[in-house]
C-alpha cells in the first residue's frame, strides 16, 4: 500500500481536497479553484455564480420569477440544489477546524468563497508588503502588534486572546478567523 506523504496531503489529492493554509492563501486558491473544477464544473460555475434557488413565474402581469415553495420542488430542482451543496462541502473540508467555525454561517459555496477571499486576500497583501520592505518580526511580536491594533471594543477578546492562546505556534491566519468567528457572534447578537 502507498503511503501518501504530509506535503502531498496539504497540496491535495484526487478525492482530497488541498488544505487551507492561511499564510498562503494565494497558492491555496488556485489549488483548490484547480481541484473544484476536476470535480465537476457545476462546482466551480456555483462557486461563482452562487446557488440554484428554484423558481416559479409569478402570476400577474409581467410574470417575474419568484422563489418555489418547496413543496412544489421537482427531482430536477434537488439534483441542481444538490450543485452547491457539495462545492460547499469541499471548500469547508479544506478548513482545518481552528479556522471553520468562523465561516459557519456561510450558507453557499459562493458565501464562503468571498468570505475566505474578502479576509485572507488582504492578509496575504500585507504580509508581502512587509517582506517586500524588509521588516522581519517574530510570529508573537506580529500577533502581539495586530491585537494591540484592534479597536478599543476588541480589548476583552484580545486580552482573552493574549492569555489562552500559545503567540508562539499561532499564526496570523488563524487569529483572523478567531476574530471572524468573535465578530459573526456580535453581528448574530444585535440581529
Amino acid at each position: 500500500m502507498t503511503t501518501i506523504s504530509k506535503h502531498n496531503t496539504k497540496n491535495g489529492t484526487l478525492n482530497k481536497p488541498p488544505m487551507f493554509m492561511p499564510d498562503d492563501y494565494d497558492t491555496w486558491k488556485v489549488r483548490m479553484d484547480g481541484f473544484i473544477r476536476n470535480h465537476d464544473f457545476k462546482l466551480w460555475k456555483s462557486v461563482l455564480e452562487g446557488p440554484f434557488i428554484p423558481t416559479v413565474a409569478a402570476t400577474g402581469i409581467g410574470g417575474a420569477p419568484v422563489p418555489k415553495d418547496p413543496s412544489l420542488y421537482s427531482e430536477e430542482d434537488y439534483k441542481r440544489m444538490e450543485v452547491d451543496s457539495k462545492a460547499l462541502w469541499l471548500i469547508q473540508m479544506a478548513i482545518p477546524n481552528s479556522i471553520i467555525h468562523a465561516f459557519k454561517k456561510c450558507k453557499s459555496a459562493k458565501e464562503l468563497w468571498n468570505s475566505l477571499q474578502q479576509i485572507y486576500e488582504g492578509y496575504v497583501q500585507l504580509v508581502d508588503e512587509l517582506t517586500a520592505a524588509g521588516v522581519k518580526m517574530e510570529n508573537k511580536d506580529v500577533i502581539r502588534k495586530f491585537l494591540r491594533s484592534l479597536p478599543h471594543a476588541w480589548n476583552i477578546y484580545s486580552v482573552a486572546i493574549r492569555r489562552t492562546e500559545n503567540l508562539r505556534t499561532s499564526k496570523l491566519g488563524e487569529l483572523f478567523g478567531i476574530l471572524s468567528a468573535y465578530q459573526m457572534d456580535i453581528d448574530a447578537q444585535e440581529h
